[in-house]
């Protein structure tokens, strides 16, 4: 909210994608953690990559040998970023994959 986007917020995976498969449309980029109880965050990017290829995924993992970057990018995700990460580093990775916000 900080860089002026608009945020849609949920800490259950199996929410998110109950959310994402109701409007698909309305999103324009998916922020996850990669480990995630119920479902994992790649799971849950892949599921949205089925119902639309073109959605923005960035993942974040403390543990980077769960899936590379080269891995991520193969399976369609835009970023991972290792945590803990910067406030510099999430926005310039937001700005990689989103146009820039606009005010009103």
């Amino acid at each position: 909210r900080r860089m002026g986007y608009t945020v849609t917020t949920t800490t259950d995976p199996r929410e998110a994608l109950a959310i994402f498969t109701a409007q698909p449309a309305a999103i324009d980029a998916v922020l996850s953690d990669l480990s995630m109880p119920h479902l994992s965050g790649a799971a849950l990017g892949r599921r949205m990559l089925d119902l639309r290829p073109d959605i923005p995924i960035v993942l974040f993992t403390g543990y980077s040998a769960e899936l590379s970057p080269d891995e991520a990018r193969a399976a369609g995700f835009r970023a991972v970023l290792n945590k803990p990460m910067s406030l510099a580093v999430l926005a310039e990775s937001l700005h990689r994959v989103l146009p820039e916000p606009t005010t009103a």
